[in-house]
């Protein structure tokens, strides 16, 4: 069993992704390949041919349009400018940023002048972990999960509602801490 893959984008780049299972890809020339489809080399492996892990990828392939993907960095985005202009009215020493599906809010201890987290050690020395866990129980206590690093990673089944409510939350949570924080 053989999986070509095409791509729409003109720089050539393949994309590869088995929607939760394992799966993977070797890379090479039409001169190696056309040695294994003529059987003078045999290549094994464990998902070689694995008809779940072949049709994983295809459903990926099929479900994943740039389309929803533009949909889940639309509510990511939303998330991003709701949660950074309540951070901004309440003043509090917060970074929130996003990129694509993904953000993250780091509660910062209140004597950081970091502006920016660009590495773990920016991170460990000036994150605030008793707010931050404060955060987590706040969010669970209502209803809602969100990871203990104060991620966010928007998918398929999320709304616009969904985001609404964590924003509605999250303004709760920074005017219930707001006089400690």
């Amino acid at each position: 069993m053989g999986v070509s893959f095409s791509s729409t984008h003109t720089d050539n780049l393949y994309h590869i992704a088995g929607g939760a299972c394992p799966v993977g890809a070797i890379g090479m020339t039409r001169e190696f390949a056309t040695i294994i489809e003529d059987k003078r080399v045999q290549v094994s492996g464990t998902y070689n041919g694995n008809s779940y892990a072949l049709s994983m990828m295809n459903a990926v392939q099929d479900y994943v349009t740039e389309e929803k993907q533009a949909q889940l960095e639309s509510i990511s985005r939303h998330l991003y400018l709701h949660c950074k202009e309540l951070v901004d009215t309440y003043k509090m020493n917060i970074i929130v940023d996003y990129i694509g599906n993904k953000g993250c809010i780091t509660f910062l201890k209140r004597d950081s002048i970091v502006k920016e987290v660009n590495n773990y050690q920016d991170y460990i020395k000036n994150v605030d972990l008793v707010v931050e866990q404060l955060y987590v129980l706040y969010f669970i206590n209502r209803g809602l999960w969100v990871q203990a690093r104060d991620e966010w990673s928007i998918s398929y089944q999320h709304t616009m509602e969904d985001a609404n409510l964590f924003i509605q939350t999250f303004a709760s949570f920074l005017e219930h801490i707001k006089e400690c924080y």
